[in-house]
């Protein structure tokens, strides 16, 4: 019998799958598509298993439209990255939340010990979740009904550069309240130096995938074929955070300020590449 949600991730060297699958009673079921050259690498954490060259949405669409698996059963679905930094437990927070508000997509925040790409998905110290008009590609939470409109229009060849601003925008449809980003619950999104497989020079995974100059091609004529516009990124409502909790995450959150203003500083963190590249080796 599956479980209540869905998590779906393409998998290599660098996943955390261990640490989502280690509760044996979460909310949700692990599909793994590992793209990696090591046949069965994760496949022991994963509830549904396969594996597929490619990102994460590409492959969930070559699964969905072969019938290869299933959405009835499942009230949400999370299509995330395999490096987030995040427990068992807030996953299962993240999905009921879902839910619970009635939203078509939620996201964690990010943690500033990790990267940021987008300054408003920034982790916020006094709101538990914030109502806005775009969800990032990194680690978005979508209710099945709404994933499966989307997959009904998407096209694979957009592998990820501007697949959060189609997404968004097509889902969206001028509603405030239906995409969400949860400061309650948030995550990591590790630094590319942190990876231990990753060479000196930190090449991200996707780059070994897709280049970045062909990922920002594609997306060049996505946006003409499917008039997919940017517009101006918004936070329309905040829910506050209980004064209790806000007191307790308090701590942790001046700690990865403090971290991220060292991290990208020259120095300090020439440093800490320096020492990060001779652990590599």
């Amino acid at each position: 019998m599956s479980r209540r949600f869905l998590l779906y991730t393409c998998a290599g060297k660098n996943s955390q799958i261990q640490r989502w699958a280690n509760n044996k009673n979460r909310l949700f079921d692990i599909f793994v598509t590992n793209y990696s050259d090591s046949s069965g690498l994760n496949r022991e954490y994963a509830d549904f298993y396969n594996e597929r060259k490619g990102a994460k949405f590409p492959n969930f669409k070559y699964l969905y439209d072969n019938k290869l698996i299933d959405l009835n059963s499942y009230e949400g679905v999370m299509i995330t990255d395999d490096d987030i930094i995040i427990s068992s437990n807030s996953l299962d927070s993240l999905f009921l939340l879902l839910i619970k508000e009635n939203l078509w997509i939620l996201q964690p925040s990010y943690s500033s010990f990790g990267k940021i790409s987008h300054e408003h998905t920034k982790r916020a110290l006094t709101s538990s979740m914030r109502y806005t008009n775009f969800v990032e590609v990194g680690y978005p939470i979508f209710k099945t009904e709404k994933l499966e409109e989307f997959m009904s229009v998407y096209d694979a060849k957009l592998t990820c550069y501007g697949l959060d601003w189609w997404f968004s925008s097509f889902l969206n449809k001028n509603e405030t309240n239906k995409l969400a980003i949860s400061d309650r619950y948030w995550c990591v999104n590790p630094h590319d130096e942190f990876k231990l497989t990753n060479s000196a020079q930190s090449v991200r995974e996707i780059d070994l995938l897709y280049s970045h100059e062909d990922r920002i091609k594609v997306w060049g004529e996505f946006q003409k074929k499917y008039k997919i516009k940017k517009y101006t990124k918004k936070i329309f409502m905040i829910k506050p955070e209980n004064i209790f909790l806000l007191t307790i995450r308090i701590p942790r959150y001046i700690f990865d300020e403090v971290f991220n203003y060292l991290f990208y500083s020259k120095i300090i963190r020439g440093t800490i590449k320096r020492f990060i590249s001779i652990i590599k080796k």
